[in-house]
C-alpha cells in the first residue's frame, strides 16, 4: 500500500514538472507549447457522391450481373458492391471508374434458388460512401 503512494507521487511530479515547463511565460494560466499542434485539414465538401443511376441486375443461377451509370460528381472515385447473404466469393467488389460511364461486371459464386440482397454504393475521393441503393434478387434455378 505505501508501495502505491510512492508510486502515484512519482508520476504526480513528473506530470506536474511536464505541465509547468510548458507553461506560456507572458500569461501562466495558459498551456505553451514550442510550436502549435497540426490540425486536419477539414475542408472541402463532406457530401458523399450521388447514387448510380440506370441500375439493372440480371441473376443468373450461379452468377449476377450488374450494369449502372456511374454519378457525374467530379469527387466520384468508384463503386462498391456488396450482398448478403455471403457466398464464396469476397466482397465487397470494388469497381473504379470514370464519373457518368456506364459499367458491368458478373459476379460468380451465388448458389442457384437463393434470395439476395444486392447494395451499390459509390464512394468518393475523400473515401465517403453513399447510402446506396439496395435490390433483392432471387438467382434462378439450375
Amino acid at each position: 500500500m505505501h508501495s502505491r503512494r510512492i508510486i502515484y507521487l512519482i508520476i504526480l511530479s513528473v506530470v506536474l514538472s511536464i505541465v509547468s515547463g510548458c507553461n506560456n511565460p507572458e500569461n501562466p494560466d495558459t498551456l505553451f507549447f514550442e510550436s502549435d499542434p497540426v490540425l486536419p485539414d477539414i475542408s472541402g465538401p463532406f457530401e458523399p457522391s450521388d447514387e448510380v443511376s440506370d441500375l439493372l441486375i440480371l441473376p443468373h443461377a450461379t452468377m449476377i450481373e450488374l450494369t449502372w451509370k456511374t454519378p457525374l460528381n467530379e469527387d466520384y472515385h468508384h463503386v462498391m458492391i456488396t450482398w448478403i447473404p455471403a457466398t464464396s466469393e469476397s466482397q465487397p467488389k470494388q469497381i473504379p471508374g470514370l464519373p457518368g460511364v456506364t459499367q458491368h461486371i458478373e459476379i460468380n459464386g451465388f448458389t442457384s434458388s437463393t434470395e439476395y440482397t444486392i447494395l451499390v454504393r459509390t464512394v468518393d475521393t475523400n473515401d465517403i460512401v453513399s447510402q446506396g441503393l439496395s435490390r433483392s434478387v432471387t438467382t434462378d434455378p439450375l
